[in-house]
C-alpha cells in the first residue's frame, strides 16, 4: 500500500506546481476550490478511511497481528493527514477567500479529523498490551488533527470570509462551530493543553459571530456548554487524586481558562441558554462550591494547593453567578435539579445559600420570581436542608458571612448560615404575601424532619421578633389551635417540635397577652394545650397558672382517680388519672407522705401486671409507669422509702418493660441523681448494669450520660465508690468503658463508627424513623370515596322522601281514625276486630 500511493503523498510537490502555475491570488482561488478541495482532497478522504478501517480490522480481528505493520499503516497515515494541514497553510496564504469557495473544504476536514481523534481517544481499549508500542505515533496523529483544526479556526474572519445575509454561507459557519466543539469535548481526558485550545477557538468564533447565531440557531453553541461544564467538573476532580503539585497546578490553570470561555460564552448568549443545557450548568456549579477556599480546608490538599486553587481558579465562581442568574432558565433548572449518577446535597445546599444571599440584595420586584409558589427559593432550602443533616452534625464545613456594619466577615456552620440568609429574605415578605410564607413554615415545621422543622421555627419567631406583640399573639393563637388539634399525637416529634415553638413564642408576647392567655385556661382541659409553655412561666405566673387550674388540690384529686379507677376500670377514668399525672409534671408539684403513698400503691400494681400483659393493654400499663416517673418530684428530705421503692419496682419491671419505658429508666436516674444515698447503691448499679450494656445504641448512650450526670450531682463519695465496684461485678465490660466515657473518649466500638462521621450518618439516618408520614390517597382512593359520598347523599335523599311521604300518609290515617271514631256506632263487628288487631300491633311495635 505504502508503494502505490508515495504520489499522492507527494503533498509539498504538488501544492508547489499547482500554485505557482498561477500568477494571482484569483486564479489560486479557483485552482484550491475545483483542483484541490473537490477533487484531491475528496480521494485523499477515500484513502484515509481505507487505511483506517484496515488498521482496525487488524485489531479487532486479528489477535496476534504484528504491531509494527499497524506503525507503519500509522506512519503513513500521519503523512496523509498532511494533505489538509498544507491546504490549511496554502488557505493561509491567501489574502481573502469566501467560505463558499471552500465549502466542501470544512466537510472534508471535520470528518476526518473527528474520525482521526476518536480512533486515538479509544486506543488504549482497542490495542490492550501492544498501546504502549504505538502511542507516540497515536501522539503525533492526536496532535496534527488539533494543529491543522485550530489553525484553520483561526483563518476565519482574517483569511476565510463571511457574507451574512446569505444563508448557506451562515450555515456553513454553523457547522464549523459545531463541529469545532465535539472536537473540544472529545478531547478531554487527552491532553488539556489540546482541549483548552480547541474550546478557545470555539469560544472566540461564537464570540465573534453571535448575532448571527442568536438570529439563526443559538443551539449549535449553547448545546455545547453541557460539554464544557462537563469538561470543568471532571479536569478538577483529577485534583484530588494526584499528589504532584505542578500536576495539579497545570490542571486549576486549564479549569480556570475553560471557565473563562464559558463565562463570556454565558454573558454573551444569556438568554438563549436553553433549561436541559442550564442543568448542566447547574451540576457545575454544585460541583465548584467544594472548590472554595473553606471547603479545601477540610480536604486532603495541601495549603500550598489550596492557596493556588483560590488565587487561581475559585475567585471566577461568584462573577459566574451574577451573569448566569440573570437567565430565567437558571431559576427553573435549579428547582428542577437532580444530579442523576451522585446526589451532592451539600454542593447544592451551598450554592443555595450563595444565591440566598444575592437575591436578599435585590429588590422585592426582582426577588419576587425567586418566591413562586411552586418555584420557591426558601421552599427548595427547607427541603434540602435533612439531606445535609451529617455535615451539619459534623460541624466541619463553615460558610463565609458578612457583617453588613462594618464589611467585615466571620465564619459561620451552615445551619447559622442558612438561618441568617433564610431571615434575611423572609424579613422582605410584603404584606399580601406574608399568608404564603406561613403556609410554607407550618408545611416544614411538622414535616417531622428534624432541621427543617428546626430552621422554619426559627424563621417563625424571627418572624415574632421583628413583628408587632399584636401580631405575635396572633401567630401564637393560631399554632395553640392546631397544638390543641393534635393532641392525638402528642409523643410525635413534630408535635413537640410545634410545643418547643410556643414555648418561644410565648417570650415574645406582652404581659397583657399572658395574662389574657393564662386566664382563658379551662380547669378541666387536657394539660397537653399548655405543658411546653410552663417551662417559660416565672415565679409570679406559676402561682396564677395554679390557681387557674386549681392545682393545689391535686394530690388529693390523684387518690380519688386511683380509687375510682379501681372501682370502675374503664378508659375514661384511666385518662383522668394519666391528666393529673401530667399536671404534677407540667406544674412540678412536690409529693408529700400521702400522695408518695399512692404513688408506691400504683407502683405495686404495675409490678403486678406488667408481666402477664400483652399488646395495647402492656402499652397502656407502660402509660401509666411513664407518667409516673414523669410526674415522681422530689423535695429533700424525700419521704422514707419512696424512693427505694420506685427503684425497686424499676428493677422488677426492667425484663418486660418496652424500649421506651427503658429510656425513661434513664432521664428519671438523672432527674434523683442528687437525692441517692448509700442505701440505694445496690438497687441504683443493678439498673446501671443494665443500662450499659443495652442493645439499643441510644439507650446505652443515654445511661452513660446519666451515669456522668450521677457523679456531678451527687456530691457523696462513698455511694459513688459502691456504684462502681459493684457494676465492676456485675458486667466487667461495661466497667472498663465507663471510666473511658468519663474521660470524653469515644467507646461505643460495638456499632463498628470507625469515624465520627459514620455515627452521625447512622444517627441521621435514624431520625427519618421518628416522621409521621400521613396516608396519601391516590387517584383510585379518591374516586372510591366521592362514589361513597355520592352514594351517601342519594341514600340521604331517599330517606328525606320516605320520610315525608310517610309523615303524609300518617296524617290521613289519623283523618280517617277521628272520622271512624265519630261513625262508631255505625262500624260492623269484624270491621272493628280488624282494627283493634292492627293498633295493637303497632303498640307492640312502639314498645
Amino acid at each position: 500500500m505504502t508503494n502505490s500511493n508515495d504520489s499522492f503523498l507527494d503533498e509539498d510537490s504538488f501544492f508547489t506546481e499547482i500554485m505557482s502555475s498561477q500568477s494571482n491570488v484569483e486564479d489560486q482561488v479557483v485552482l484550491l476550490k475545483i483542483s484541490f478541495c473537490k477533487k484531491s482532497l475528496s480521494g485523499a478522504r477515500c484513502l484515509y478511511h481505507e487505511l483506517m478501517n484496515c488498521i482496525e480490522d487488524t485489531i479487532k480481528n486479528k489477535q496476534d497481528y504484528n504491531p509494527e505493520d499497524v506503525k507503519n499503516n500509522l506512519v503513513i497515515l500521519v503523512g496523509l493527514l498532511k494533505c489538509w494541514d498544507l491546504c490549511v497553510e496554502h488557505i493561509k496564504l491567501l489574502e481573502k477567500v469566501s467560505i463558499i469557495d471552500i465549502k466542501s473544504f470544512p466537510d472534508n476536514l471535520f470528518d476526518v479529523m473527528l474520525n482521526a481523534m476518536t480512533h486515538c481517544k479509544n486506543s488504549a481499549e482497542n490495542y490492550g498490551e501492544n498501546w504502549k508500542i504505538i502511542s507516540d505515533n497515536l501522539t503525533t496523529i492526536f496532535r496534527q488533527c488539533v494543529g491543522t483544526i485550530t489553525t484553520f479556526c483561526s483563518l476565519i474572519d482574517s483569511v476565510i470570509t463571511f457574507d451574512a445575509n446569505e444563508e448557506d454561507q451562515i450555515n456553513i459557519l454553523l457547522k464549523v462551530i459545531d463541529e469545532t466543539g465535539r472536537l473540544a469535548a472529545m478531547s478531554s481526558g487527552m491532553d488539556n493543553k489540546s482541549l483548552t485550545e480547541l474550546w478557545k477557538r470555539f469560544g472566540k468564533l461564537a464570540s465573534t459571530y453571535n448575532l448571527e447565531i442568536k438570529r439563526t440557531a443559538s443551539d449549535t453553541v449553547t448545546s455545547h456548554f453541557k460539554s464544557l461544564c462537563y469538561n470543568i467538573v471532571t479536569i478538577l476532580s483529577t485534583i484530588s487524586q494526584n499528589n504532584n503539585q505542578n500536576m495539579n497546578e497545570r490542571h486549576v490553570v486549564c479549569s480556570r481558562l475553560l471557565f473563562k470561555i464559558l463565562e463570556k460564552l454565558s454573558e454573551t448568549y444569556c438568554g438563549w441558554i436553553r433549561n436541559d443545557v442550564m442543568l448542566n450548568v447547574v451540576f457545575m456549579l454544585t460541583h465548584l462550591q467544594k472548590y472554595t477556599e473553606e471547603y479545601l480546608k477540610i480536604t486532603k490538599c495541601s495549603k500550598e494547593l489550596i492557596k493556588f486553587i483560590v488565587t487561581n481558579f475559585s475567585y471566577q465562581i461568584d462573577p459566574f453567578i451574577d451573569i448566569i442568574i440573570r437567565n430565567d432558565s437558571f431559576r427553573l433548572a435549579l428547582f428542577n435539579y437532580v444530579d442523576p449518577e451522585v446526589e451532592d446535597s451539600l454542593g447544592y445546599h451551598l450554592l443555595i445559600l450563595v444565591l440566598m444571599k444575592k437575591i436578599s440584595k435585590l429588590p422585592w420586584e426582582s426577588q419576587i420570581e425567586w418566591h413562586k409558589k411552586d418555584q420557591s427559593l426558601l421552599n427548595v432550602c427547607l427541603e434540602n436542608l435533612d439531606k445535609i443533616a451529617k455535615d451539619i452534625c459534623v460541624g466541619k464545613i463553615n460558610v463565609q458571612m458578612s457583617r453588613d456594619v462594618t464589611h467585615s466577615s466571620y465564619m459561620a456552620n451552615i445551619y447559622e448560615a442558612t438561618c441568617l440568609n433564610t431571615f434575611a429574605l423572609a424579613c422582605q415578605f410584603p404584606n399580601e404575601d406574608f399568608p404564603e410564607l406561613i403556609v410554607m413554615l407550618l408545611k416544614y415545621l411538622l414535616s417531622g424532619k428534624y432541621f427543617s422543622s428546626l430552621l422554619s421555627s426559627d424563621i417563625w419567631c424571627f418572624v415574632c421578633r421583628l413583628s408587632s406583640t399584636d401580631m405575635c399573639y396572633k401567630h401564637f393563637q393560631y399554632l395553640v389551635q392546631i397544638y390543641e388539634k393534635l393532641k392525638q399525637r402528642k409523643n410525635d416529634f413534630n408535635v413537640k417540635i410545634l410545643g418547643n415553638l410556643l414555648s418561644r413564642q410565648y417570650n415574645f408576647l406582652s404581659e397583657k397577652q399572658r395574662n389574657e392567655f393564662i386566664n382563658g385556661i379551662e380547669k378541666d382541659i387536657d394539660p397537653h394545650q399548655w405543658h411546653p409553655l410552663v417551662r417559660n412561666f416565672n415565679e409570679e405566673k406559676v402561682q396564677q397558672f395554679q390557681q387557674q387550674i386549681d392545682a393545689s388540690a391535686i394530690n388529693a384529686r390523684i387518690y380519688l382517680d386511683l380509687k375510682k379507677l379501681e372501682d370502675q376500670p374503664r378508659l375514661e377514668n384511666f385518662h383522668n388519672l394519666i391528666k393529673d399525672l401530667h399536671v404534677i409534671e407540667a406544674c412540678q408539684i412536690y409529693q408529700d407522705e400521702k400522695s408518695a403513698e399512692v404513688f408506691v400503691q400504683m407502683w405495686n400494681k404495675i409490678v403486678y401486671v406488667l408481666g402477664d400483659c400483652e399488646g395495647t393493654l402492656s402499652k397502656v400499663v407502660e402509660d401509666l409507669a411513664v407518667a409516673l416517673l414523669r410526674a415522681t418530684n422530689l423535695q429533700k428530705p424525700s419521704p422514707p422509702k419512696y424512693v427505694r421503692t420506685v427503684l425497686e419496682s424499676m428493677a422488677s419491671l426492667y425484663p418486660y418493660a418496652s424500649n421506651r419505658l427503658h429510656l425513661e429508666f434513664c432521664h428519671f436516674l438523672n432527674k434523683i441523681a442528687s437525692n441517692l444515698d448509700e442505701s440505694d447503691a445496690n438497687i441504683v448499679s443493678e439498673l446501671y448494669a443494665r443500662l450499659l450494656c443495652h442493645q439499643e445504641p441510644c439507650i446505652r448512650q443515654e445511661s452513660y450520660e446519666s451515669f456522668e450526670n450521677l457523679t456531678q450531682a451527687n456530691e457523696n463519695s462513698n455511694l459513688l465508690s459502691t456504684l462502681a465496684t459493684n457494676i465492676r461485678n456485675i458486667s466487667p465490660e461495661v466497667a472498663k468503658s465507663l471510666p473511658e466515657f468519663l474521660s470524653s473518649k469515644v467507646i461505643d466500638q460495638s456499632c463498628s463508627f470507625n469515624a465520627i462521621d459514620k455515627f452521625y450518618e447512622a444517627l441521621c439516618e435514624s431520625m427519618k424513623k421518628w416522621r409521621h408520614i400521613c396516608y396519601k390517597r391516590d387517584q383510585i382512593d379518591q374516586k372510591e370515596k366521592l362514589q361513597k359520598l355520592n352514594d351517601d347523599e342519594e341514600r340521604k335523599e331517599e330517606i328525606e322522601v320516605l320520610d315525608k311521604n310517610i309523615e303524609e300518609l300518617v296524617d290521613g290515617v289519623c283523618t280517617d281514625m277521628e272520622f271512624i271514631i265519630k261513625s262508631y256506632s255505625q262500624v260492623k263487628k269484624n270491621h272493628c276486630e280488624k282494627l283493634r288487631l292492627i293498633c295493637q300491633k303497632y303498640l307492640e311495635q312502639s314498645n
